[in-house]
């Protein structure tokens, strides 16, 4: 990805409260799954974005947590927010690369990704992401995948496009379990999910212009396209949260 498209994406989503789709609640859910079956000491988030989970993962786990992303302008949102809830000492903040992790095998016991794994794509990031882990670590990640095995062409060739990987839940978690890790469990995102973050993106789309840039327009119709992509077709497909284990 270029600098300037790395600049527009750092302007349109650092003052929006997420960066893609997620909800509290379902991040509770799965971080509750994981902590039934025993304590958190060190977390690793990857994408972080401005942090809406990592601030989750701090509040519930008391658990070191080591966010991480490639964009500076979400880590110094992160930053504000972190300091104001008293959390400095237990989220630490990494500007770096998802493909080029700064931290030693086996160092963590839960690494988490909420809608940044199609970055590296899904194989690369349970083959990768999968060293840091101690033995019996978790690997959290939402992912987008398909809910029917039938679809409309103009829909399957739209995330084909954009997201070769894209695939039914059952094929990821056969790819989970193919990989070493034991599946923990795979749920839907909610819609309250999807609403939390295109109601706030569609709301800055409307109060852009990007008729004076060409790099920004296609930006911003590359994001009007993808959500009347999801309000026309969204039964065929959904984010889900797969939580697996390292055996």
């Amino acid at each position: 990805m270029d600098q300037q498209l790395l600049n527009i994406i750092a302007d349109f989503y650092r003052d929006l409260p997420r960066q893609g789709p997620g909800s509290t609640r379902a991040t509770k859910w799965a971080l509750n799954r994981i902590m039934e079956m025993g304590p958190i000491e060190h977390v690793l988030d990857i994408g972080c974005g401005t942090g809406a989970q990592t601030m989750v993962l701090g509040q519930e786990t008391g658990a070191k947590v080591e966010a991480l992303d490639r964009v500076q302008d979400f880590l110094d949102v992160l930053k504000s927010k972190r300091d104001k809830q008293g959390l400095a000492d237990a989220i630490r903040l990494h500007h770096a690369q998802m493909d080029k992790l700064p931290f030693e095998a086996e160092s963590f016991d839960l690494i988490w990704s909420e809608g940044a794994i199609y970055n590296m794509g899904f194989t690369y990031g349970l083959k990768n992401w999968g060293k840091l882990l101690k033995p019996g670590g978790f690997l959290v990640v939402s992912e987008i995948s398909w809910t029917t095995e039938s679809r409309p062409q103009l829909l399957t060739d739209y995330w084909n496009n954009n997201y070769p990987e894209m695939d039914l839940v059952s094929a990821k978690v056969r790819l989970i379990e193919m990989m070493g890790y034991s599946t923990i469990g795979a749920f839907a995102l909610p819609a309250v999910g999807w609403r939390n973050y295109y109601e706030p993106v569609s709301q800055k789309l409307d109060a852009l212009d990007g008729s004076g840039n060409a790099a920004l327009q296609t930006f911003l119709d590359q994001i009007k396209t993808e959500i009347n992509i999801f309000n026309e077709y969204k039964q065929y497909y959904n984010y889900f949260f797969y939580i697996m284990r390292r055996p």
